[in-house]
């Protein structure tokens, strides 16, 4: 019953046009990057890369953990992104998700460092990224909310229930319908009321 309403609602809710394309890989760095990563890790007594794979950078990046986590708050954003991309790649996932969560509440930080972390968060599908990924449902741009919701959904927590049910009355249509393939991986039978009354809602303005 909960999967065949969920058919239905991706049907009749509005077109999600406007949703933000997620990145083939965030952690691929540009030649740009590249180039700056050399100068920050000169900066940061971080040995140079030799091979400049991103294998490579991962290793690095594991070794120098505080010194990621110092240069997440660098006043350049371009530096901030940098670091954002290195930090999802260190194997600890604690450590992973405290840098990154970092960059997600400041109100002043730009969208593409925000946008950044929390589709890092999103892919580390790991109870512990929940309230992290919680936190930006609160953002302002509709694709970060729709990127939380999507990384809450894949967690397939319990505790999410509740954090969706709330979603699905979001005001962007790409956020909602979101919310309805979330709450289909959850499966809960506690669902399928605010579902159908959504189903009743869709039906009226179609």
């Amino acid at each position: 019953m909960i999967r065949r309403c969920i058919a239905i609602l991706i049907c009749l809710l509005p077109s999600a046009a406007g949703f933000a394309e997620q990145a083939a890989d965030d952690s691929v760095f540009s030649r740009t990057e590249r180039l700056r990563i050399d100068e920050l890790f000169a900066r940061l007594a971080i040995p140079a890369l030799k091979d400049d794979s991103t294998a490579e950078l991962a290793e690095i990046a594991n070794r120098s953990e505080q010194k990621i986590q110092a240069l997440i708050n660098d006043r350049r954003a371009d530096d901030r992104l940098i670091a954002v991309k290195l930090a999802a790649l260190l194997a600890d996932v604690s450590t992973k998700t405290d840098i990154l969560s970092t960059r997600i509440l400041p109100p002043d930080e730009s969208l593409a460092v925000r946008t950044a972390a929390v589709s890092h968060l999103a892919s580390i599908r790991d109870p512990v990224a929940f309230f992290a990924l919680a936190n930006a449902l609160d953002d302002v741009e509709p694709s970060i909310r729709a990127s939380a919701v999507n990384g809450i959904g894949a967690l397939r927590d319990p505790r999410a229930l509740d954090l969706l049910l709330g979603v699905m009355t979001d005001p962007d249509a790409s956020v909602r319908i979101a919310s309805v393939g979330a709450l289909e991986a959850l499966n809960d039978a506690d669902a399928l009321t605010p579902l159908r009354a959504r189903l009743e809602i869709g039906r009226a303005h179609v």
